[in-house]
């Protein structure tokens, strides 16, 4: 069974590669499992495989200057209606700038923290979203004029910081949140998750 495979040390011990797979055909998409369970950075992507598509991802370590700060607000925004509001089309100059964003941020967070700011910039889809997460883009725009390296996690409305930040640098990032915004500092494993045999 699968609850046995994933438990059993040895030869059958599920793979990374199986897991994201697995878990992809039930999420619909590798990121959020490929982090949990490859640690680090990841990368994900759908490959046709066989005529089936399918989840794969790949990780790196990052540098352990960079920390994480997750401002989250008192909201939520469904990641379906996240989606709809994204464009049909985009220009071909947006998405140049940011498939080149998209590179330098592996360069930046394998081991130059200083290009995070960079890095961040997005074109493609946080002013889409303005509507549904006002505050948050406003915290983001807040930020970035400081050259905080700040962008919307993934569909929103939270938002993160990526830094290398001083004690009182970072106490600065917690306060700009105001009191809409909840932050938590988040460690960035290493490693993702494990299993063991029991």
């Amino acid at each position: 069974s699968l609850s046995r495979s994933l438990v059993l040390s040895g030869s059958n011990l599920m793979s990374d590669d199986d897991l994201i797979a697995l878990a992809t055909d039930i999420e619909g998409h590798p990121d959020n499992i490929a982090a949990a369970t490859l640690g680090g950075a990841t990368i994900s992507w759908m490959e046709d495989r066989a005529k089936v598509l399918t989840g794969c991802a790949s990780g790196f370590s990052v540098d352990p200057n960079i920390r994480a700060l997750l401002f989250i607000p008192d909201s939520q925004l469904s990641t379906g209606k996240a989606r709809k509001m994204l464009p049909e089309q985009i220009s071909h100059s947006d998405a140049s700038i940011n498939s080149g964003r998209s590179a330098l941020l592996v360069h930046a967070l394998s081991s130059r923290p200083e290009l995070l700011f960079a890095a961040t910039q997005d074109l493609l889809h946080q002013s889409y979203r303005r509507e549904a997460m006002p505050k948050s883009i406003d915290l983001v725009n807040k930020f970035r004029k400081a050259g905080v390296a700040a962008m919307i996690s993934g569909a929103g409305p939270s938002v993160l910081v990526l830094h290398t930040a001083t004690k009182a640098e970072h106490d600065d990032l917690i306060r700009s949140g105001g009191d809409y915004f909840k932050s938590m500092d988040l460690e960035i494993s290493p490693t993702g998750v494990r299993i063991a045999a029991v």
